[in-house]
């Protein structure tokens, strides 16, 4: 059996301080948090993908003799990132020290085969890929879609490379990333009482894995809990693979694709630690280790685990909290006003808008599946107060981009409506190129908007201190009778405004899938009714035949498919 030794105060103390120190004068550290998106995932991406632009060309605007140019500094420290986030965060992390050329409307046709971020949610996530058989003959049936475009997908991540080499000096180093996990397997804990012949077992399902990203020389220690990655001289760190195989794992949407197994140190479970806050009273804070059941886990000879896992977004694994602490500690929290804030956390979700409401009356069991799961991923997202803290004005710590797309006849569509993915349970976004083409550069030029607007601090806060009348010209506005200046200034291209794509109505009809729904739904029928465990479906496979099953789901799927195109034809 392994058992690690516990952490002494002085690792714990190193490893998950309290509250680590201040950032440098002039200096906001930044947190990304990357939410779940499925193909929503082509917004946040356009959004990525215009936040590196932004920071790009202020560093190089920086090197250059312009006064107009603020020389204050952003770092970005960390990304968590659950299911679709973890995807675009990996994508992020691959980056790191290649140049990508951004994709606008203008330069779409020439720029496109640089950026990974247009590449893997625009171009190769595809209904065709994802209704292709191919995965279903001879094997045990996996999952709803094929998962050969999402593998071929992570292939290109990992091998993503256009020979252009940049050193970011926007970036942390090394640049931690996190992905959220659901381990089938879980993490076993045994509690004690204060009666020694009491405890409790219970298993912790909701997991995460870390990643340390090497951006540029100059970085000699890594974490033991962590994976590293290093992209300078000999690679002696995990590698891209293996971030590969995790982002995979973390967006492994239940049924939909298959669970993916995975590999790690059984180690990296000995570094979980728990924040028990003070009384208020006296008594301090403490961070304190959270020690597994050894004795339950089974690793290989080297100490290596094997677990099946499911997307990171179908448990609460906290992704600002991971944000949060990397950035200012256990114990402590982000300074909220605009004068004093120095560090905060950015969430990304295409999706936050209203609350739809579950069922009120009792229902039959068919009908009240659905909602179980959508409340289950509801409640798994975020913790109310995270939101209600993005959302506030007066709080300089946290912010929110969603999606936000004019209205034809005025006013604005915020959040799922503004956005073609969010249809079909967020698999609409697959259906139709011209739907992603359309989020991903409404994410682009929402981001633009928010920095513009929104990603602000006001003018006595000492990080923008030292701006001259002439930045503050270039840089600074007036909201609320309050002067405030950008944190991230747009610069060169980064200033020209984005162009957003019209709403893309009856660019799709659903018929033009129903032969390969037809064809996917033939191949899952066949397989349930080949499992050597499902006689249930041997049974009723015999007894109301292939044809009029696979005419009722076919029927059924395609009945999904035209409500939502039908819903988002109607959202000019």
């Amino acid at each position: 059996m392994f058992e690690f030794p516990r952490l002494s105060p002085d690792e714990i103390h190193r490893l998950f301080p309290a509250e680590k120190a201040p950032p440098a004068p002039e200096t906001f550290e930044l947190g990304l948090v990357l939410g779940g998106t499925v193909s929503a995932g082509a917004y946040t991406a356009g959004v990525l993908d215009f936040l590196v632009q932004a920071l790009d060309r202020w560093e190089a605007a920086k090197q250059g003799n312009d006064p107009t140019v603020p020389r204050h500094n952003v770092v970005l420290k960390v990304a968590a990132g659950a299911s679709g986030g973890a995807v675009n965060g990996a994508i992020l992390g691959r980056i790191v020290t290649q140049r990508i050329t951004p994709v606008t409307l203008a330069n779409e046709p020439t720029a496109a085969p640089d950026n990974p971020f247009y590449q893997v949610w625009v171009r190769k996530l595809t209904i065709q890929g994802l209704l292709d058989p191919s995965d279903l003959q001879g094997t045990p049936l996996a999952s709803l879609c094929n998962p050969g475009p999402i593998d071929a997908a992570a292939g290109y991540v990992v091998d993503f490379s256009n020979g252009t080499a940049v050193s970011r000096d926007w970036l942390g180093n090394p640049l931690t990333l996190f992905m959220t996990l659901t381990n089938l397997r879980g993490i076993p804990y045994r509690m004690g009482f204060q009666n020694p012949n009491l405890s409790l077992a219970t298993v912790n399902h909701a997991d995460f894995v870390r990643f340390g990203i090497q951006t540029r020389a100059g970085l000699e220690t890594f974490r033991p809990d962590e994976f590293t990655i290093i992209t300078q001289g000999a690679n002696t760190g995990a590698g891209w693979p293996v971030l590969g195989d995790f982002a995979r794992a973390s967006g492994a949407f239940p049924i939909g694709f298959p669970a993916r197994p995975l590999m790690r140190p059984l180690k990296h479970y000995n570094y979980r630690v728990a924040a028990l806050p003070g009384d208020g009273a006296g008594v301090p804070g403490e961070v304190r280790q959270l020690v597994p059941d050894w004795s339950a886990l089974e690793p290989d000879a080297v100490g290596n685990c094997l677990f099946l896992t499911v997307d990171g977004g179908a448990t609460n694994n906290d992704p600002i909290e991971l944000a949060r602490t990397e950035l200012v500690g256990w114990l402590k929290r982000l300074p909220r006003t605009g004068t004093d804030a120095n560090r905060a956390v950015i969430l990304i979700d295409p999706f936050n808008d209203k609350a739809d409401l579950g069922p009120l009356m009792s229902k039959p069991l068919i009908e009240v599946l659905l909602p179980l799961a959508m409340g289950l991923k509801d409640q798994a997202r975020y913790g109310t107060q995270d939101l209600a803290m993005a959302v506030e004005e007066n709080v300089s710590s946290r912010f929110m981009i969603t999606a936000r797309r004019a209205r034809a006849g005025g006013g604005e569509y915020v959040g799922n409506d503004a956005i073609c993915s969010s249809g079909l349970g967020a698999f609409l976004g697959f259906m139709c190129e011209d739907y992603r083409r359309h989020d991903y550069f409404l994410g682009r030029a929402n981001c633009q908007k928010f920095l513009q607007d929104l990603f602000a601090v006001p003018a006595g806060n000492p990080v923008v201190g030292g701006w001259t009348a002439a930045q503050d010209q270039a840089h600074g506005f007036t909201r609320d009778g309050n002067r405030h200046r950008r944190l991230i200034p747009l610069v060169g291209d980064a200033a020209t405004p984005e162009e957003t794509l019209p709403w893309p109505e009856n660019r799709f009809d659903p018929n033009m899938v129903r032969d390969a729904v037809t064809t996917r739904v033939n191949g899952l029928i066949s397989g349930l009714s080949s499992e050597a465990a499902s006689d249930f479906w041997a049974k009723l496979y015999l007894w109301l035949g292939d044809d009029a099953i696979s005419s009722a789901l076919t029927d059924l799927v395609m009945a999904n498919i035209t409500d939502a195109v039908t819903a988002l034809n109607q959202r000019t």
